[in-house]
């Protein structure tokens, strides 16, 4: 339903989801609460994608699992594992503490009206389209493969100089977009500025479709930190700074569409 969103309470753990009317944003004793599963043994990040009033999507699993995604009931409380494996070859142990760290912080964001998930890696440039069909995944597109770079240390995760600072993405119902950070670990520790504004800002935006071709590339005139997209208008509009006050540009994409 686009009038509803969801929202969770997450303080280390995922406690509950929040059912939203467009409506009652203002009025939380309106707000339907959704009570999450026991997930002990589980690492979960906020990110979840609801795909019927019993079913979603998480982003996290069980710490001896090799999968980066969940699939959990919320009325029977079952949660099992998408065959979703952390990439390249994973050393075996009883806990992937680190590998959950890097791969399970993630937006995953769902297609407005159809079982087809988005899955975005916090760091590298690593995103995936990804079709389920039957609590299975029938089909997987790459977007981008650029691996995030770390090591293992004592159990926890060493973020490398060269490891990329990822992408922000939003999805519309034809359109996928994405907001390419521009530098690496390295570079963001040497450099707080991007074009003017702090290094967490961008302005290469890449515009695919639920198929995974590319539609368009853009160049902003400015670097943003975020954004939100109008899919029927072709417009964004964007989060920057005008001076030190945060402000909202508005962008015509017309050749997206």
């Amino acid at each position: 339903d686009d009038s509803v969103f969801y929202v969770s309470n997450y303080a280390g753990i995922i406690k509950e989801i929040y059912s939203i009317k467009m409506a009652d944003i203002y009025h939380k004793e309106k707000w339907n609460i959704i009570p999450f599963p026991d997930s002990q043994g589980c690492l979960f990040y906020p990110s979840i994608a609801i795909m019927n009033d019993s079913i979603c999507v998480v982003s996290g699993s069980k710490l001896s699992s090799v999968n980066i995604l969940s699939y959990v009931n919320l009325q029977t409380g079952e949660i099992s594992d998408l065959d979703f494996p952390f990439p390249g070859f994973v050393l075996p142990s009883d806990f992937k503490t680190a590998e959950h760290m890097i791969y399970c912080d993630a937006q995953l964001l769902k297609h407005p009206s159809q079982n087809k998930l988005l899955y975005v890696c916090r760091l590298g440039r690593y995103v995936k389209i990804v079709e389920i069909e039957n609590r299975q995944i029938s089909r997987q597109i790459s977007l981008y493969s650029i691996l995030p770079q770390y090591e293992v240390v004592n159990g926890d995760r060493k973020i490398k100089d060269d490891c990329l600072g990822g992408i922000v993405a939003k999805v519309t119902n034809d359109r996928i977009y994405c907001l390419v950070l521009p530098y690496t670990r390295k570079e963001e520790n040497e450099q707080p500025f991007y074009k003017g504004m702090p290094n967490y800002f961008a302005d290469e935006l890449v515009v695919f479709d639920w198929n995974g071709n590319i539609i368009e590339a853009y160049r902003l005139d400015q670097p943003i930190c975020n954004f939100g997209v109008d899919g029927t208008k072709n417009i964004l509009y964007g989060t920057t700074l005008d001076g030190e006050d945060f402000v909202v540009r508005k962008y015509n994409l017309t050749n997206a569409g």
